[in-house]
């Protein structure tokens, strides 16, 4: 039978914290959501205005943009942290459960792919504004000509 792995202890404050963060997250985009038809009738409600208004909910989505970078942000640096520490979790990093400690080679594979994980994550959070920009200039364009 194999040895088993150390492991950390969870920290219970902060699975409150982020289960609490989580939560607010989700009842915002569910009252966002909840609200999209009436959203979609105002854009279209005044043709002379759906552009104005257009960009000012393409605007609305750096709020969520920004919140996917910052977490990009500290994916990158627990992945960097654990590639300097070769120890995964970090030394000194919270966990919200009882997280078995990697080392070695096996650390420094999680911390690339939490490195990879920060990449696509600010792919995803910086492609759509400007592709739904130029979707808002495509609609104004065939709307006025």
């Amino acid at each position: 039978m194999p040895a088993r792995s150390p492991m950390q202890a969870a920290d219970p404050g902060e699975r409150r914290r982020v289960i609490a963060l989580i939560a607010a997250v989700t009842l915002a985009g569910a009252a966002v959501f909840s609200r999209f038809d009436d959203i979609a009738q105002w854009v279209i409600a005044d043709p002379a205005h759906a552009v104005m208004r257009i960009n000012l909910l393409i605007a609305t989505l750096l709020v969520p943009a920004g919140v996917m970078l910052f977490v990009s942000r500290r994916l990158w640096r627990v992945g960097d942290r654990t590639l300097r520490a070769q120890r995964y979790p970090p030394p000194g990093q919270k966990v919200i459960r009882e997280t078995a400690i990697l080392e070695g080679s096996a650390a420094t594979r999680r911390g690339r792919q939490l490195q990879w994980l920060s990449c696509v994550l600010a792919a995803c959070a910086l492609l759509p504004p400007p592709m739904l920009l130029w979707l808002a200039w495509r609609i104004a364009g065939s709307a006025t000509g």
